[in-house]
């Protein structure tokens, strides 16, 4: 239950699409990722009008309601140019992850905002510097998240790794080809696989 200038809407049945209230550009999300319903996540965009990434317009709050009593487990800010959540695992342990929309360039490189989701310990860890990659995606079979910045007709490639303590680990090999060549991103990915440790 999230309460807003309307008094209380229930987002249970709408949990990633965002819920308008009545000022313009304010934003209401509520959801809960774990079996336990006590948990919950919820997304307020006090802006989305203003486009400058360097200035926060939302905040998360984690909170646990047990009885009547919410308890504040973390809140976050950070700037997110639309309230669109999506669920991806980026660590590759089989759960889905939390992204916020952070941005996009002119050329359709959308970013993120990740927070692990750890169900054991109902525990949300936000991962630094992945908001930096460019249209990420994971390779589960090798455990490597590729990072794509199209410009013009070419393409920029870099591959990352989260590791056990949650930090975002550059695994080099990063190049620039032409878009739509493909043999640069295999040969790349090859050598990060046939390296010691990976």
């Amino acid at each position: 239950m999230t309460e807003t200038n309307r008094g209380v809407v229930n987002h249970a049945d709408s949990l990633a699409k965002p819920i308008q209230d009545s000022l313009p550009t304010t934003y209401d999300t509520t959801i809960m990722i774990f079996k336990n319903t006590s948990y919950k996540l919820s997304l307020h965009v006090f802006d989305t009008e203003t486009f400058n990434e360097e200035k926060n317009n939302s905040t998360i709050s984690f909170n646990r309601i047990q009885r009547d009593k919410i308890e504040r487990i973390f809140q976050d800010s950070f700037y997110c140019m639309s309230s669109l959540m999506d669920f991806q695992d980026f660590n590759n342990d089989g759960i889905k992850n939390v992204l916020f929309f952070y941005y996009t360039g002119a050329r359709a490189n959308p970013t993120y905002h990740l927070y692990l989701v750890d169900t054991n310990h109902h525990r949300l860890t936000y991962v630094k510097g992945f908001e930096d990659l460019p249209n990420p995606e994971l390779d589960s079979t090798n455990n490597i998240i590729s990072s794509s910045a199209l410009s013009g007709g070419n393409v920029g490639v870099s591959f990352y790794r989260i590791n056990s303590k949650s930090k975002l680990i550059n695994l080099g090999h990063s190049f620039d080809a032409e878009f739509g060549d493909d043999e640069p991103f295999d040969r790349a990915k090859r050598k990060i696989i046939n390296e010691k440790g990976n």
